[in-house]
């Protein structure tokens, strides 16, 4: 116990650290084998006090990660649990690599084995430890790991609670895992997606209706969505399930998380629009709720960065986008239509408040307010002028705006629906159907 109290002193000194790793040879290494149970847990104990210690002799840490792994399968749990936390950055070590390739899934399941015996924060992070090093090979077992990891997650979870907060960040690092094994592989291994499905659907869907009593999982949960709804060229039914709760969940009490969830829902309405306007939770319109979503967003959001506001922006622009002709009402069009100039003409009056001097525009906020008129436009042009020419205020408020802003719009997907929305405007004939604005331009 004094040599691990004593690691930093040690290892700083170079009167003494010199004589570390003939310490480890002579004094620890032997130890791993020895009879006496409590002598192997104190040798593997202290090797995580000097897990990052540079061994001069290769053959050192080699010695000393065989006996780490040979201590995996100790009979005694405590025993077990010491070299698995012992071996935490040796994982991060390249040398480590081809000695623990082969005997990874074997490795793997000894970790899964002492998570269902002890209750340790520690050997979770050797898990994520694994997963970073050893993604791409993990392949081959990693719906296993998920099943494994969302069991262990479910336990966690029933345990957290305002008594015990280490339960809840072990529920946490439990969600990161799974996050970091499909970050990891879903790019070269999309399969993968199908075979943890029913692994992760269930719990979600739990999550997602289970209210702000499961707040702090919601951010990790909506990262694996992400995922799970990007990869597949078809999105499963189970997953498709999810969408109605996650957008009630949205509106109910995660709106403070708008930017993130919005990354699953673009994904939605991008790989399939028809479903998505079929959609419906608990007798409610899906599509009603979303653009219930937006339009607080778009009307309720005055904080300096506009988050909610840009995100409530960008959804709209997507659904309009995503839809063929005729398959949004056009009660729908004029919604949107109504919102978008409504929040423009919001920020112009308030801006023409401030004093000159002072005046700061956001043009990333109104690039993504006019991106959306401009979708709408695209959508029904004949429609959208029409309506725009009965309320000449309106489209000379949109109009000077867009001209103002043309400058600040240099995405190439921007610059596509300017050219777009023109050209439809240019071709809706005759002439005096268009707002005077535009007639004038």
């Amino acid at each position: 116990m004094a040599i691990a109290s004593l690691q930093g002193v040690l290892s700083s000194s170079k009167t003494f650290k010199a004589h570390i790793e003939p310490f480890f040879i002579h004094h620890v290494i032997p130890e791993f084998a020895n009879p006496n149970p409590f002598i192997r847990y104190r040798a593997f104990w202290i090797v995580e006090f000097y897990s990052d210690t540079r061994w001069k002799d290769d053959n050192t840490f080699h010695s000393i990660l065989r006996g780490c792994l040979s201590g995996l399968r100790d009979p005694c749990v405590p025993i077990r649990a010491a070299a698995a936390t012992s071996m935490r950055l040796m994982f991060e070590d390249e040398k480590a690599r081809e000695t623990i390739k082969p005997i990874l899934r074997e490795v793997i399941e000894e970790y899964f084995k002492l998570m269902e015996e002890i209750d340790s924060t520690a050997v979770l992070g050797v898990v994520q430890s694994i997963v970073m090093q050893f993604g791409e090979e993990l392949h081959s077992v990693a719906p296993a790991m998920i099943g494994k990891i969302m069991k262990s997650f479910a336990e966690y979870a029933s345990e957290a609670g305002e008594d015990n907060d280490e339960a809840a960040f072990s529920a946490c690092e439990c969600l990161e895992t799974v996050h970091s094994i499909l970050e990891t592989i879903c790019d070269s291994h999309p399969h993968i997606i199908a075979e943890v499905e029913g692994h992760l659907v269930p719990v979600l869907l739990h999550v997602f209706v289970s209210g702000s009593e499961c707040y702090e999982y919601l951010e990790n949960f909506v990262q694996i969505l992400g995922f799970m709804t990007y990869y597949p060229d078809v999105i499963p039914a189970a997953t498709w399930s999810l969408c109605g709760p996650l957008i009630f969940a949205l509106d109910e009490w995660a709106y403070d998380y708008m930017l993130e969830v919005s990354t699953p829902i673009l994904n939605y309405l991008t790989k399939d629009v028809d479903v998505f306007l079929q959609l419906s939770h608990e007798g409610v319109s899906v599509l009603d709720r979303l653009l219930t979503v937006c339009e607080k967003a778009l009307l309720s959001d005055e904080s300096e960065a506009q988050r909610e506001g840009k995100t409530g922006a960008v959804l709209l622009t997507c659904l309009v986008t995503s839809c063929e002709k005729k398959q949004l009402p056009r009660q729908l069009i004029a919604k949107v239509m109504e919102i978008v100039l409504t929040r423009i003409g919001k920020d112009a009056l308030n801006n023409s408040k401030l004093p000159k001097k002072s005046k700061k525009k956001d043009s990333t906020m109104n690039v993504k307010l006019l991106e959306t008129a401009m979708a709408v436009i695209i959508y029904d042009t004949t429609y959208c002028m029409e309506v725009l020419k009965m309320n000449e205020p309106a489209s000379k408020l949109l109009f000077n705006q867009l001209f103002v802003n043309l400058p600040n719009m240099e995405d190439i997907s921007t610059e596509k629906l300017i050219v777009m929305c023109f050209s439809n405007i240019m071709s809706c004939l005759p002439k005096q159907n268009l707002p005077q604005i535009v007639q004038d331009n």
